[in-house]
């Protein structure tokens, strides 16, 4: 018997809004009016539901957030309105909504990392007939090039993310498209597929799950359980995995979204946007509003002659600046740190496919994994060795305090950028 979790094709248990109704399934959605700051508001809710006797007992409540920022800051408001109504606080858990997935269902094994994962991606690769790999891709990686290997891994590694994110793996995808006609994709997906269980075969052997796909057997399982309440904070994108998950556990779910009721019927029964709901509404936007810029450099100093104009009547955590293109980050990033306004830049999450390390840290890391998948022929060292002269040479390419060259046709792989990783 397989000890990996991954029986199973698309998941198909969802169910409907009426099913959640007649079952009692749904999920209670709570209105905070964004007339007022969402944090201090979802607080005040929380003081009001589980504060009593003197004291705020939230050991039982878990709160999930769009990010781990924006939960600390949570759980300062919270420290100081307890200390404000001399309340004893018993504080909550708190996690981003990425992963509370995994603490709806028992972990028996531990999960594999990103690292860990995208290497065994490279072994499930190398393990195939050459001609189920030139199924995925036209040319097939030389044996002794691990760099290209590592980036087919971490390719599969995504598209693997990907589809989980909407309940589906490889085979899914593969049976789904058989039933579609002029599908041309059913060799590529049933190689992928093919790849796919010899990766979960080389995590197994590690003694390791795969967290994609041990939440995708959990959904369609029915394991989804909660003894803690789950309170969701102005989470308005959610995922179909993660859908599914609350819904399995929704007499345990408040959502506490940051609009007026008078909108509800913009939001889902999760708490999250309805897109086509928003598409007409309209922003009242003045001329003297807009600001025209020709290319990130302009529209970073835009952003901040726009700040700086405010005159000091607004703190920096009072200030939030949207970002349409995550490529002019680095050049707001910048202007703002010479100009001393650091509180928008920290507000920047970006997607990283690796967790941030040092150089000598990465080289450490994929010398020691490589060696437990058996690359060793493939040379780590010397590609850890490349890797740090490669962040050397980016380190170099921009002064510290100068302004970033605008490059439009670069790939963004390679964009110089001050700073760190």
């Amino acid at each position: 018997m397989r000890t990996q979790r991954r029986k199973g094709q698309a998941v198909s248990n969802e169910f409907t809004e009426e099913e959640r109704k007649e079952n009692g399934m749904s999920i209670n959605r709570v209105f905070l009016d964004w007339k007022r700051r969402a944090l201090p508001a979802a607080v005040d809710w929380l003081i009001e539901r589980f504060s009593g006797a003197g004291q705020l007992d939230l050991e039982n409540v878990t709160l999930a957030l769009p990010g781990s920022r924006v939960g600390r800051r949570l759980l300062e408001i919270l420290v100081e309105q307890a200390e404000k109504r001399k309340l004893r606080l018993c504080p909550p858990r708190i996690v981003t909504v990425g992963k509370l997935p995994e603490l709806l269902y028992e972990a028996k094994r531990p999960f594999a990392g990103a690292l860990v994962q995208q290497l065994a991606w490279v072994e499930a690769l190398r393990g195939s007939e050459p001609g189920q790999v030139q199924a995925i891709v036209s040319a097939v990686p030389a044996a002794d090039d691990l760099v290209a290997w590592l980036l087919l891994g971490e390719m599969l590694s995504r598209l693997h993310h990907e589809l989980a994110a909407d309940a589906l793996n490889f085979p899914g995808v593969a049976q789904c498209g058989s039933q579609i006609d002029g599908f041309r994709e059913a060799a590529r997906w049933q190689a992928l597929a093919g790849v796919q269980e010899r990766y979960l075969d080389t995590l197994d052997r590690l003694g390791l799950w795969d967290l994609q796909t041990a939440n995708l057997v959990a959904i369609r399982n029915g394991e989804c359980r909660a003894t803690a309440h789950i309170v969701l904070v102005g989470t308005a994108d959610l995922n179909r995995s993660q859908r599914m998950m609350l819904d399995q556990v929704a007499d345990h779910v408040t959502a506490l979204v940051c609009a007026p009721e008078a909108l509800a019927e913009r939001f889902d029964e999760h708490g999250c946007l309805c897109p086509a709901a928003w598409l007409t509404q309209e922003i009242a936007l003045a001329d003297d509003q807009i600001e025209v810029a020709d290319d990130p450099v302009g529209q970073a100093e835009a952003a901040v002659r726009i700040i700086m104009g405010l005159g000091g009547r607004y703190t920096t955590e009072q200030i939030a600046v949207g970002v349409a293109d995550e490529e002019i980050v680095p050049y707001l990033r910048q202007r703002f740190e010479q100009c001393n306004l650091p509180g928008p830049v920290r507000r920047w999450h970006a997607h990283r496919t690796i967790s941030p390390v040092p150089p000598a840290g990465l080289r450490g890391r994929l010398c020691r994994d490589a060696w437990v998948f058996g690359l060793r022929g493939f040379g780590a060292a010397s590609l850890g060795q490349r890797l740090v002269g490669a962040q050397g040479d980016c380190g170099r390419l921009a002064e510290p305090n100068g302004p970033l060259p605008y490059q439009p046709h670069a790939p963004r792989s390679g964009r110089p950028m001050a700073g760190g990783w």
